[in-house]
């Protein structure tokens, strides 16, 4: 009996799951869709978790609350790169948290998700099997409850229902215009235009029912359960002689140290002489990327040299990886130093603004690793995650295109200097509020009525690409929304000789 009652839980779950996957998705842009849909899968999969009654690991639910996080934006904000990322950091979310649900180790995490993404294709099979459990009827007899006597009937009356419904719109043409609204509105949710491409969606949705089912399947098998279990028996670690560990760290702390002298000397030198910026710019360009690199070599290198099993640990490993920790603090503050004078002279980008949010993240690790070097029972991976995890939320939700857009405005104010084609290519409707703003602020230059002109080309453009969108209620946006409320203010400054 409790089979039978997870196999329709997983069942008809699944099928609800894909057809309301192919209504909210189908040829139209995720909007209010992606959390309603996050919601429901995560009910489902909790739901399926419950029926089979596995001693599941209730910490790994806490992953749900950033997928939700990370589905929420695409209601909230309009940003094609975080559109993109979010799609494959919501499914990564899914798959680990579908993994730590049923054990709480990490180790060979990266082969436990590749497994969990490829192997519930061998579980195709067993999704028939569970239709089998639905379908078959028991020898002896039961009789019937209330909800299949309901449901016979409904079966019944719905033929008959349907064919006296056409016979009316026949007869009259205001009843006739009345189903026909009430047809089209369901053919608009549906997003219906031809039968073959009916087809096409009902086959598409097949697959995604199989993968879904199979993916839960395989999650909540014995079988999955024991790889696991002996894949967490075997050692994870490195195995490295700590002598070679410690000639390791001694060699790169004293090349950091000269470098951080180097560093040191040529602040101090600088300071109080003039200097052309924009050259200096330049050179610092040189420097940030490859600082970045060298701090996540380094958060590398102490993890490894701490979970050789090897090694004993002695107290001049532990001090010399305390060491280079500190050497990647200064590194950290180096990196973004370098950063703020490129970023001076040459405006804000994308990429530039990730390094910052790159630096930050490495430096909140920082302090999780410096406990791991003295207790290796520190959960470093899981706190690792957490920390990635939450800065990418507040990265998504800080509205990346506003700050582009009002540091690059703010610095065009100031130096009459902006590279309006970066922000007419990299900037949309989350920035409109900053864009407005180049209307009524600008420095006194010559160039102003020539950024007048191409602002409002950018916001016509805008404008009409999303007008070309198909409008639906599940690709519902807050940030295109409030674009096409606020537009009409923009009228006064319209020019019919511009093009669109």
């Amino acid at each position: 009996m409790e089979e039978k009652s997870f196999s329709k839980t997983l069942i008809i779950g699944g099928i609800i799951v894909s057809i309301l996957h192919s209504i909210f998705f189908w040829r139209q842009a995720e909007g209010i869709s992606a959390p309603i849909f996050a919601i429901i899968f995560l009910i489902y999969l909790i739901c399926c978790i419950k029926q089979k009654k596995i001693k599941a690991n209730h910490g790994a639910y806490m992953l749900a609350v950033p997928i939700l996080l990370l589905s929420a934006t695409y209601f909230i904000y309009n940003n094609a790169t975080f559109r993109f990322l979010n799609f494959w950091a919501i499914i990564g979310l899914v798959v680990i948290m579908s993994i730590l649900l049923i054990t709480k180790e990490t180790n060979h995490l990266f082969v436990k998700i590749l497994r969990s993404i490829f192997k519930p294709i061998e579980y195709i099979g067993e999704v028939f099997k569970n239709i089998g459990n639905i379908i078959h009827k028991k020898e002896e007899k039961k009789p019937k409850t209330q909800k299949a006597k309901i449901i016979k009937a409904i079966f019944i009356s719905l033929p008959i229902a349907i064919i006296v419904i056409f016979l009316l719109m026949a007869a009259d043409e205001t009843f006739a215009e009345f189903f026909q609204q009430i047809i089209q509105k369901i053919i608009d949710i549906f997003n219906i235009q031809r039968i073959s491409e009916l087809v096409v969606r009902a086959f598409l949705a097949f697959i995604i029912f199989l993968y879904f089912t199979s993916f839960i399947l395989n999650m909540l098998s014995n079988k999955t359960a024991e790889i696991i279990e002996k894949e967490n028996q075997k050692p994870s670690s490195i195995h490295i002689e700590e002598t070679t560990i410690q000639v390791l760290l001694t060699i790169l702390n004293g090349i950091y140290l000269l470098f951080s002298l180097v560093q040191l000397v040529n602040i101090f030198t600088e300071m109080g002489v003039p200097r052309e910026l924009g050259n200096y710019a330049i050179i610092a360009r040189q420097g940030f990327f490859q600082l970045m690199l060298v701090t996540l070599i380094n958060l590398a290198a102490i993890y490894f040299s701490c979970k050789n099993t090897k090694s004993t640990n002695s107290t001049y490993t532990k001090a010399m990886s305390q060491i280079m920790l500190l050497f990647n603090i200064f590194f950290i503050f180096i990196a973004a130093y370098k950063m703020f004078l490129y970023e001076q002279e040459f405006g804000y980008t994308y990429s530039r603004l990730l390094v910052y949010f790159i630096l930050a993240t490495e430096l909140l690790f920082i302090i999780p690793c410096s406990f791991y070097i003295y207790n290796k029972k520190v959960p470093i991976f899981k706190i690792g995650l957490g920390i990635v995890t939450t800065m990418y939320v507040i990265l998504n939700f800080a509205n990346i295109d506003a700050i582009i857009a009002k540091r690059n405005i703010d610095r065009y104010i100031e130096t009459g200097k902006i590279d309006f084609a970066y922000l007419e290519d990299h900037v949309g409707t989350d920035a409109k509020e900053q864009m407005e703003r180049l209307l009524t602020e600008k420095p006194k230059t010559q160039e102003y009525e020539e950024i007048d002109r191409k602002l409002e080309r950018y916001f016509r453009r805008i404008d009409t690409k999303l007008k070309k969108e198909r409008q639906s209620i599940f690709s519902f946006n807050l940030s295109k929304n409030r674009f096409h409320i606020d537009i009409d203010s923009l009228k006064e400054y319209n020019n019919d000789d511009l093009l669109i």
